[in-house]
């Protein structure tokens, strides 16, 4: 199944976080989410991303790079998964790294 993707797109759209609920619909059932950035003026460093895509209901399943440069896979949480949010991901992991005061 193609994953959808967005890469060195999201930290140029306006409301990122709207952007990312829409996406959580997408998907069809098993497809993923594929969100790409490199640090440009308009990066979402990696901590902030994750936080929003907890908000849109996005379960992290990977993350691969630095903060800087990386690529983070998505699936639609289901509300009957336990763990559903990312909790598998250690709190330090998330939020470390995303260069933000």
């Amino acid at each position: 199944m193609t994953p959808t993707a967005a890469v060195t797109a999201l930290g140029e759209i306006p409301e990122p976080d709207r952007v990312l609920r829409e996406a959580a619909r997408v998907p069809a059932p098993g497809g993923r989410l594929v969100i790409g950035e490199f640090f440009d003026r308009h990066w979402i460093p990696f901590g902030r991303l994750h936080r929003l895509a907890d908000a849109a209901s996005l379960h992290l399943t990977e993350h691969r790079g630095p903060s800087p440069a990386y690529l983070a896979r998505f699936r639609p949480c289901r509300a009957d998964a336990p763990g559903h949010q990312s909790e598998r991901l250690a709190h330090s992991d998330r939020d470390t790294n995303d260069g933000e005061a």
